[in-house]
């Protein structure tokens, strides 16, 4: 009961101090390349952003407008409320109301790997057909 309070009580896109420390530990390790770690990681982001961007074009229509991206997450808007939509399909996305200077409709996703994009669009393909 007292770690599902806790639980509930932690941002969205909480991490831990253990995480961070693991993290540092990996990063000393000899065998660690981190210039490959970061140009495999700059591909993954570039490919996987623009198959997300082209796919919430695809999907949205004249429904979703997008923003262009540079980072690892793409914001875009929407009159649709996909935050419950998708929620109820177990796929988390940042509702950006909150932030100074959007208001309802924002929205912002995550690139992920490919196998949990592809998910994204097709519960969003699911949840905009309706």
């Amino acid at each position: 009961h007292m770690r599902a309070c806790i639980a509930r009580q932690l941002p969205e896109w909480n991490l831990s101090v253990f995480a961070q420390a693991a993290g540092v530990i990996y990063e000393k390790r000899p065998d660690w390349d981190a210039e490959k770690y970061l140009a495999d990681t700059r591909k993954l982001i570039c490919r996987e952003r623009e198959y997300l961007i082209n796919a919430l074009k695809e999907t949205g229509k004249d429904n979703i407008r997008i923003y262009d991206s540079v980072a690892n997450y793409i914001l875009f808007y929407t009159e649709l409320p996909l935050y419950e939509l998708l929620l109820k399909k177990q796929i988390l996305i940042r509702n950006c109301e909150n932030y100074r200077g959007l208001s309802k409709g924002y929205y912002r996703i995550a690139v992920r790997g490919q196998a949990e994009n592809e998910r994204l669009i097709s519960a969003l393909r699911e949840v905009t057909e309706k």
